[in-house]
């Protein structure tokens, strides 16, 4: 579809209607690409992945923080990382270890992606259970 492009139908006494709505064509977002593959997960079985499209040039900042807003993870990643070839997404684990390097409690957690030039973000959240 082409904005401002019309869209024939015919109607139910075989008549021709024409519609024309406005409308705008946008790319995927952070926010609206950003997932995890395992949810709830289980440290004890390796490291999560998150995946999204990437629309900030300079990579993202990826923070994990409890519900009450206490930060427990916090690391960035390069615009680069690949998932594979032709695959258009990108791929960030967590081993569900705090920056200490203990393994988080049971729990729901907030995960924040946020891009490092635009500051994009996108939120989801992700529980925890051992």
């Amino acid at each position: 579809p082409v904005a401002g492009q019309r869209a024939q139908v015919v109607g139910p006494n075989g008549a021709d209607m024409v519609f024309e709505i406005p409308f705008e064509i946008t790319g995927p977002t952070l926010a609206t690409s950003f997932v995890v593959r395992e949810n709830p997960y289980n440290p004890d079985h390796g490291a999560v992945e998150f995946r999204y499209l990437p629309t900030d040039p300079a990579g993202v900042q990826f923070r994990v923080y409890t519900l009450d807003g206490q930060e427990v993870y916090e690391r960035e990643f390069p615009a680069t990382i690949s998932t594979g070839a032709g695959d258009p997404f990108v791929g960030v684990t967590w081993d569900g270890r705090n920056n200490a390097g203990d393994l988080v409690r049971n729990g729901v957690y907030l995960v924040v992606l946020t891009g490092l030039k635009t500051q994009e973000q996108a939120r989801l959240k992700l529980a925890v259970i051992r």
